[in-house]
């Protein structure tokens, strides 16, 4: 069965909005923060085309495993306003386990930027919940600031 969630995860950031939309327009600063895990997990860019239409391709997991992919599409891009994206997750076996309609929004904050990231998410079997998706991303968001800070 088919399970549909919508998660939202908010964060101020001690930081520029300039600095915040380059952590996920630059490859490599996206690549050091942004995917799940802990230090046995390793991640990496495959491909990262951040124009409207562009792909971003990405494996991550726990080493030593197959790992999951992600197969994302860039849908719009308003530079330091919006990205919205979709997004494929297989699993190491390449089933496909979720869908997403991704949008993160840039906001002018008193103390820096305030990031609104919205997952509109469909999930296709028990690999993975709506639950370990929002502790996922409440996860990488916690990386941001400190990534921005470096």
């Amino acid at each position: 069965t088919l399970v549909h969630d919508t998660i939202i995860v908010r964060r101020v950031l001690d930081a520029s909005i300039g600095d915040a939309f380059r952590a996920y327009q630059e490859t490599d600063q996206l690549e050091a923060w942004c995917y799940p895990g802990d230090a046995n997990w390793t991640s990496r860019i495959e491909a990262h085309d951040f124009v409207v239409g562009g792909m971003k391709r990405a494996v991550f997991g726990p080493e030593g495993e197959a790992p999951y992919r992600e197969e994302s599409q860039y849908l719009d891009i308003r530079t330091r306003q919006h990205i919205i994206n979709s997004e494929r997750i297989l699993a190491g076996d390449g089933r496909l386990i979720s869908t997403s309609l991704i949008a993160v929004e840039f906001i002018e904050a008193a103390d820096g930027c305030e990031l609104v990231v919205s997952d509109q998410i469909t999930l296709l079997d028990d690999a993975d919940t709506a639950e370990q998706r929002r502790a996922g991303w409440n996860e990488v968001l916690n990386r941001l600031q400190p990534f921005l800070q470096h």
